[in-house]
């Protein structure tokens, strides 16, 4: 039972989507049949299932593209776009003069979906601002030759003797070594060419 509910958990979003997709199915044929009521289904509920299918599709087919596709239906059903509900409940977010409509609805499985989703989630978003690492590999070798320069800076007024006395100790980190190799061999360049 617990390999099922691993294999499938990321199933669940939807699921409980399709849930209250059929309850509004329900709802339709009770008010046509029993209610004489003029309640239809919406262009927004038809187009929930059409996502609804495309989700099933993607998640025991096309396994890759299925967060995607989910990702894509709860923004579209967050935003109103697409209705999964048999009644449209809408709430509101005002910023300024700005209004935004949302289903506090979908905002529940979206909780859900971070909830059981959690480890992936957060994954995710660590490697999407996280720096490339070509990127990570040049900063490094511009702060380490910042570092360099700093050392050098600081060594040029030391003497010779005081200079190899830091390379040979190696009580330093290894950036004030190096400057000190570079500051000794900057006055032996020096000192060649004034020869």
């Amino acid at each position: 039972m617990k390999l099922f509910f691993i294999k499938y958990k990321r199933l669940i979003p939807v699921l409980i989507l399709t849930v209250f997709s059929v309850l509004s199915v329900v709802t339709a044929l009770i008010n046509m049949v029993e209610w004489n009521d003029h309640f239809q289904l919406t262009i927004k509920q038809y187009a929930a299932f059409v996502l609804l299918t495309i989700n099933y599709i993607a998640f025991f087919k096309y396994r890759t593209y299925y967060k995607y596709i989910l990702l894509l239906s709860l923004f579209l059903g967050f935003c109103n776009f697409v209705n999964f509900t048999s009644y449209e409940i809408t709430g509101f977010i005002k910023l300024n003069s700005m209004k935004l409509q949302y289903q506090p609805f979908i905002f529940l499985v979206c909780l859900i979906t971070y909830l059981i989703n959690f480890k992936r989630i957060n994954e995710s978003l660590i490697q999407a601002f996280k720096s490339p690492p070509e990127t990570a590999a040049k900063k490094e070798i511009v702060e380490y030759a910042e570092q360099i320069e700093k050392f050098k800076k600081l060594y040029s007024g030391f003497s010779d003797e005081q200079l190899q006395s830091i390379i040979r100790e190696g009580r330093h980190i290894k950036e004030a070594i190096n400057a000190a190799r570079q500051v000794l061999n900057e006055r032996k360049s020096l000192h060649d060419k004034l020869s």
